[in-house]
């Protein structure tokens, strides 16, 4: 899946996933020298964001749990970055070390009571007075867009995964976001965890 990931992102999303990404980032109002984590952060896609919508930050700490994401993520960013190979919701990290803290479509993979675990350990990585700023796919509300998305997620985007596999020749299977999507808005203690910074 790594091997395709960005394409299949680009192309599933229609290009908008770039934009959506720097949405993340682009209203940030930080200092040159602030310290940023990007948790789940594939192949540092954000980092991209970061470079073209912010001060130069004094340090770009990604964190994502698999190492075929962590192994095609880009290096040479006019910032240093440091990868860390390490589920964030156990990846140990100094109280209070970052300033700002984003994610881009990493939330739908984690059910209520994780989500709000993701909270608490965010509003403990901040430090007083910093931010996040996270983004997420959602299920429509509509009853008529609902079904077409939910089909459109479960058996377009997957068959241009593995076509994309196919026509690289990469061994290995595509499947889109895990059940959790449709489940998986923030849950109120999630929120009261992050509102408490």
């Amino acid at each position: 899946m790594s091997a395709t990931y960005g394409l299949v992102n680009l192309i599933s999303s229609f290009g908008f996933a770039a934009h959506w990404r720097h949405l993340v980032v682009k209203d940030l109002s930080i200092a040159p020298s602030a310290r940023i984590v990007d948790l789940m952060s594939c192949m540092s896609e954000l980092c991209r964001s970061v470079a073209r919508c912010l001060p130069m930050p004094s340090h770009v700490t990604g964190v994502d749990i698999s190492p075929q994401m962590i192994g095609r993520e880009k290096r040479n960013w006019p910032f240093p970055l440091e990868l860390v190979l390490g589920d964030v919701l156990k990846w140990e990290f100094p109280d209070g070390s970052a300033d700002v803290v984003i994610s881009s479509f990493g939330l739908k993979t984690f059910d209520h009571d994780q989500q709000a675990l993701l909270a608490e350990r965010v509003a403990q990585l901040l430090r007083p007075g910093g931010v996040f700023s996270f983004i997420e796919i959602s299920v429509p509300a509509r009853w008529l867009l609902c079904p077409l998305y939910m089909f459109y997620l479960e058996r377009i985007v997957p068959w241009i995964g593995g076509y994309s596999l196919a026509i690289l020749q990469t061994t290995g299977s595509w499947a889109s976001t895990p059940a959790p999507l449709a489940t998986a808005p923030i849950s109120p203690p999630a929120l009261a965890a992050l509102d408490c910074r």
